[in-house]
């Protein structure tokens, strides 16, 4: 399926545009850090390669609790990070191997390939998954008539620790 252009306001949030601005960032900064001449110049590409890479998890999240329902978000999240962790097993040694018989430079160069092609991608086949007014502060809006102030409380998650599932599972994380 073919995206459509950018047509309403409602277009322009979202996340898509995120995933655009972070991949057109990854390829920059893989290029940079492909080509870099020094050590400083290395790491400023690299801050910059990190900040296009690093909404990955969190917008990646978002898709899926925009496209699948209550009862499918857990089997499609675990499908999700297992391939996330899997890429990040299998990072090292793919690039210890490239750096052993090419260069360091051809694991950037590489990275670059498949975040251009993800790039590609995501500009013609991924359409924008966030409704409008699905989200909890389009409904505040609207039953205020007027945009106010969202206070969230950032400790509320605590609360999750009353759990004894979710508290083994980070208390097993937490250890190890």
């Amino acid at each position: 399926m073919f995206s459509q252009g950018l047509n309403t306001i409602d277009q322009i949030d979202g996340r898509r545009p995120i995933y655009l601005a972070s991949l057109a960032c990854q390829c920059i900064g893989t290029f940079g850090v492909a080509t870099a001449q020094s050590v400083p110049q290395l790491l400023c590409w690299r801050v910059f390669q990190a900040f296009g890479s690093s909404s990955g998890l969190s917008v990646g999240m978002g898709v899926i609790g925009d496209i699948y329902k209550l009862e499918e978000r857990g089997t499609a999240s675990g499908i999700f990070f297992a391939a996330v962790l899997l890429g990040s097993a299998l990072a090292p040694a793919v690039g210890g191997l490239s750096s052993t018989y090419y260069s360091w430079r051809m694991t950037q160069y590489g990275l670059l390939v498949f975040a251009a092609i993800s790039l590609v991608m995501t500009i013609f086949f991924q359409p924008e998954t966030s409704q409008p007014g699905a989200r909890g502060v389009d409904e505040i809006i609207e039953r205020d008539g007027k945009a106010s102030w969202v206070w969230l409380n950032p400790f509320s998650c605590v609360a999750m620790l009353r759990s004894p599932n979710v508290l083994l599972t980070v208390r097993c994380i937490f250890f190890t």
